[in-house]
């Protein structure tokens, strides 16, 4: 049953998220590019500071330091139904 394998696959899924590479497509290895502008990245960071907020982040992402709109991703475990 899917509950029996549930911590994990949340294990693994942290494991695989923090060898995920963000950046530009220049760059060697990049995985996950740039959100598609300013609006989606604000409304990500809302949902980034939400989690901080007392949902549980099982991997936070942080914002990545380089010009454009990069966010490094966020594995959230159950989240209430009305978040965004």
């Amino acid at each position: 049953m899917h509950k029996d394998i549930y911590p994990q696959m949340l294990k693994a899924l942290s494991n695989a998220n923090k060898h995920l590479k963000v950046g530009g497509p220049k760059e060697e290895g990049v995985v996950i590019g740039p959100l598609q502008n300013e609006m989606q990245f604000e409304k990500l960071k809302g949902v980034y500071k939400e989690v901080e907020e007392g949902h549980f982040a099982v991997e936070k992402g942080q914002e990545v330091s380089t010009k454009g709109f990069f966010l490094q991703p966020t594995i959230i475990d159950n989240p209430p139904r009305k978040s965004l």
